[in-house]
């Protein structure tokens, strides 16, 4: 048995079987050349609006508190993942104080895995399942991540605000030219995480009368869920895995850019 965050996978002969004990979920992954499957079943063939995204940086985005003890290193909080954000907070209500801000330099090794796999992903559909994806709605959390920029002090948030715009812009071109045969649709987040990475999932729901298909890495099978439950819908979802370690969650250390 492997672990996939929170997911477990468990190999039998040529198939993997991916559970998720909290929600009680379990899908069989085929391998070629991405593990993926479908959930909750393959969809009809036809015509259908896909729905996806992808994060700006990974969990190396964080911040550096400076340090309670001269010769000591500050302690550091990744503003990328929830349970991190909520001690940032406590620790700021202590009295704590934020001295830099550290961010992968992109492109980052989980973007492109992402891209990698939702371009195979829409191959997949429409060569293998029958399915002509019409309009791919794409998020890109340009709107939460300047929410979490609120954490910062003054100085750092400005300079932050700034660099995040341009990482923006350069993902949006990526996506555009790895995705190139499909017509892209870029939602650039609200301003109420994290149900704003819901809301896409809502408005696809709302705005057309075809098929609605997810197209997400294995962990975030969260959103489509969520969606689901808000609507009593069924969101029929591709899922695939990006690789193990989980390249956003323990991502490779190298060069990273710092603002103090």
């Amino acid at each position: 048995m492997q672990k996939y965050v929170m997911w477990e996978l468990h190999k039998l002969n040529d198939i993997t079987i991916a559970i998720y004990p909290k929600e009680n979920i379990m899908l069989r992954l085929e391998s070629s050349p991405f593990l993926h499957g479908w959930w909750p079943f393959m969809p009809n063939a036809g015509e259908a609006v896909i729905v996806t995204g992808v994060c700006l940086f990974d969990a190396r985005w964080r911040v550096r508190f400076k340090p309670v003890k001269m010769g000591q290193k500050g302690a550091e909080r990744s503003l990328a993942l929830p349970r991190e954000r909520e001690e940032i907070l406590e620790m700021i209500s202590r009295g704590r104080e934020i001295e830099a801000v550290c961010y992968p330099p992109f492109p980052t090794l989980y973007a492109n895995k992402m891209l990698e796999w939702q371009k195979w992903a829409l191959e997949f559909m429409e060569n293998s399942c029958g399915i002509e994806p019409i309009k791919v709605l794409y998020h890109v959390p340009l709107r939460e991540y300047l929410v979490y920029c609120r954490l910062l002090p003054f100085n750092l948030k400005s300079k932050m605000e700034e660099i995040i715009k341009i990482e923006t812009d350069k993902i949006v071109e990526n996506v555009k030219g790895t995705l190139c045969n499909w017509t892209i649709e870029f939602h650039l987040g609200e301003d109420d995480p994290p149900d704003s990475f819901v809301r896409l999932y809502l408005y696809a729901l709302e705005r057309y009368n075809i098929s609605i298909i997810g197209l997400e890495e294995l962990v975030e099978l969260r959103l489509p869920l969520e969606a689901m439950r808000k609507t009593n819908r069924v969101i029929t979802t591709l899922v695939g895995i990006l690789g193990i370690p989980h390249p956003y969650f323990r991502p490779e250390r190298g060069k990273e850019e710092v603002i103090e």
